[in-house]
């Protein structure tokens, strides 16, 4: 009966955060806002007006339920975690721009997700630290920082470096997850070919 109430109640919560919130991940970079900045618009503005003024800030609020329920013998495991995330996406100031982002996630409610021989839980850990699955406290991590180049004013094609969230036909964000996937390194793309 305790772990029925307990299901219940992981389950009327997913309801009522769901409801509420906005769980797909977006990339915020593709509204950012292109700065002319030459000697004049200096001189009318400072450069940190310009980054607060001009720049994209994000947030984020996500929860995801997780259940496996598994016959005989084998036990079953429940995970219900939160998270939210702050990000900052500056101007494109002379076809540069600079995208920073983080995310803590929570676990609210879970089964044990330790490893139990023989058992082993394959996907409620999965939401959280798989090196450290008894971890309920907050997870932090850093998730975009990058520099990003614009080859055309027309700030379709570009090349950026550092940490940063990638969506391709071959690697994707896998938001099966509280966080998604991110990749590091240098990326290209060119979009402004004429058709």
């Amino acid at each position: 009966m305790n772990l029925l109430r307990k299901y219940l109640t992981a389950i009327g919560l997913v309801v009522v955060i769901t409801i509420v919130s906005y769980g797909q991940y977006h990339d915020p970079t593709w509204s950012a806002k292109s700065v002319l900045i030459d000697k004049q618009g200096l001189g009318k503005d400072s450069l940190k007006n310009i980054l607060h003024n001009k720049g994209i800030f994000e947030g984020h609020f996500r929860n995801f339920f997780m259940t496996t329920t598994n016959h005989d013998t084998y036990p079953d495991y429940f995970a219900l975690g939160v998270g939210g995330g702050l990000g900052y996406y500056s101007p494109i100031i002379k076809g540069f721009q600079v995208g920073l982002s983080g995310f803590i996630i929570y676990n609210l409610a879970s089964s044990s997700l330790s490893p139990d021989p023989p058992f082993s839980n394959r996907y409620e850990v999965g939401l959280f630290d798989i090196t450290n699955p008894n971890n309920h406290k907050d997870l932090n991590r850093l998730e975009d920082l990058y520099l990003r180049y614009y080859f055309s004013k027309k700030n379709k094609s570009f090349l950026q470096a550092g940490k940063f969230h990638l969506k391709t036909p071959m690697i994707n964000l896998q938001d099966g997850r509280m966080g998604p996937n991110l990749q590091e390194g240098v990326w290209a793309e060119w979009n402004d070919s004429k058709k």
